[in-house]
């Protein structure tokens, strides 16, 4: 049940495994090299996988006579910085799991053909709950889709920073006084929060110059994932949540409220001069220590 019509033009991308193949299997089948060979009449096409085997991927895609996009996983869209101006291209995405295929489409701006699994009385029970839980999910596709693209837009995988501000706690021999515990915790999370709040607010800054970028394009405010609006109410949000934090441990205000100034000085002007930019940037990660020792 393709649109091939819709794919008319486009970089056409297509999963392997359960699209195209069983998982795991090694050869294609004459109904999926009829139908590489159909979206070849469409638009340039390539192949994508999350398979550890690269030898494998790479043997399907010679017998399938089209190249592989690798170098990362879906649904990142660094699958696609390898292509000639990656974000000026369309995209049209074929697989069969809406929570890897069905994401890196969304990522990419891309139309989503979702097909049906290929399946066999043989594949693995964690084959058969992967293919449950994506069917199960796939109804709640859109609110799904939106809620990721908030937390790439907030980007929680870098509060991992974050845990330098329990260094203190190891040096004023801390970690078992709960009180002082407690109030690090806090630290930990009211600077999350504001971290996050701060790389929305630089994300609106640089949304234009995103714009013009091969690979900051496919983030989630220039490629229009999330509006500018969507970003201003989720950075005052996460900013009122921080509050909350400066309210149970006072003594964070004047680190945490340096740290907003120079995070805005830093988007507004200081990114712009060589050097200075370095400084910035090395700096906040004392910052952390620091806000952890004033907690």
């Amino acid at each position: 049940m393709i649109d091939f019509e819709s794919m008319r033009g486009k970089t056409i991308l297509v999963d392997i495994d359960g699209t195209l193949v069983r998982d795991g299997e090694v050869s294609l089948n004459d109904e999926s090299r009829a139908l590489l060979a159909r979206l070849r009449e469409f638009g340039d096409v390539y192949l994508v996988s999350n398979s550890p085997d690269d030898e494998r991927v790479r043997v399907i895609a010679l017998d399938a006579g089209v190249e592989v996009l690798s170098g990362a996983r879906k649904p990142s869209p660094s699958l696609v910085s390898s292509l000639d101006n990656p974000h000026e291209r369309e995209y049209a995405v074929i697989g069969n799991q809406w929570h890897t295929d069905g994401l890196f489409a969304r990522r990419i701006g891309a139309t989503f053909a979702r097909v049906l699994h290929v399946r066999h009385d043989d594949d693995s029970v964690l084959t058969k709950l992967r293919y449950a839980l994506d069917d199960a999910l796939y109804p709640m596709r859109g609110f799904l889709g939106a809620l990721y693209s908030y937390a790439l837009l907030i980007r929680p995988r870098h509060w991992v920073k974050n845990v330098l501000v329990f260094a203190p706690l190891f040096f004023a021999h801390g970690l078992t006084d709960t009180v002082i515990f407690g109030s690090a915790v806090v630290a930990f999370f009211t600077f999350s929060v504001f971290s996050s709040a701060m790389y929305v607010v630089n994300d609106i800054f640089d949304i234009e110059q995103d714009r013009q970028h091969s690979k900051k394009f496919f983030r989630p405010l220039p490629s229009g994932q999330v509006s500018i609006f969507g970003a201003i109410v989720t950075a005052v949000l996460l900013i009122a949540t921080g509050a909350l934090g400066l309210v149970a441990v006072p003594a964070l205000v004047p680190i945490i409220g340096a740290y907003v100034v120079l995070n805005l000085l830093y988007s507004y002007a200081l990114k712009h001069i060589a050097v200075v930019d370095v400084i910035t940037v090395a700096s906040f990660y004392p910052i952390r220590v620091i806000a952890g020792a004033f907690a």
